[in-house]
Order: C-alpha cells, then structure tokens, then sequence
C-alpha cells in the first residue's frame, strides 16, 4: 500500500455525491463499507454500526439510478474503496445530512473506534 495523502473524491465527485438521495448513497457506500469491515478483520464488531444503514436501505427500497457516466463511476468507486472504513463512515454521513439515523450511525461509530485498537 503506498503511504502518502489519503484517496478521497475530488471536486466533481464530492459534488455528484451531494445531489444524491440518502437511499443512493446507502447503495454506493454499503458494499464498500462491508468489504472495507470483512478485510480489515472487525466485521462482528461493525455489525451494528452496518445494520443501522442496512435497516435505513430496507425501508427506503431501492434507489433511483444515479447519473454519473460510466468513467466518473468507475473513478468514484476507485477513489471510495482505497478509503478506510471510517473515511467511508464520515463521508457517508456528512453527505446524508442531519437525522435520526445519522445520529444513531455516529453514536455506533465512535463506539467502534472505541472498541478497536486503532482507527478503522
């Protein structure tokens, strides 16, 4: 892995991912965040954190598609999963915005982060 400045989206992608609705994001970030939980070893202790978000995208249903070409998505999905899982969190978050779930996400979180020896 090389060291340096972490991946994140730039310009063009932050603003894609803050048109999206909620149930877009969750369909986006999900799969990236089980992955990122399952490799870096602490997918039982993610469990509730995910299932906060996967109990949001169940009574949300699916989304709607996402306009983004298929370079920029490719690229999106390149730049999201060289982020670690709490990058993903954090971003998720903030582009979702305030609400009950989004409280409930951040409590789990920072309750993970607690309970493993580095950051996540």
């Amino acid at each position: 892995m090389l060291h340096g400045k972490p991946s994140m989206p730039d310009r063009r992608q932050r603003t894609f991912l803050r048109k999206l609705r909620a149930t877009e994001l969750l369909h986006i970030f999900l799969p990236l965040m089980r992955l990122r939980a399952s490799r870096s070893g602490f997918w039982d202790e993610a469990t509730r954190v995910l299932g906060i978000l996967e109990a949001s995208v169940q009574k949300e249903g699916p989304p709607n598609r996402a306009k983004l070409s298929c370079d920029d998505a490719e690229y999106l999905r390149e730049i999201l999963t060289r982020m670690s899982f709490g990058s993903l969190m954090t971003m998720l978050l903030h582009n979702l915005g305030p609400s009950t779930l989004v409280t409930n996400a951040r409590h789990e979180l920072e309750t993970l982060r607690q309970m493993l020896p580095s950051h996540a």
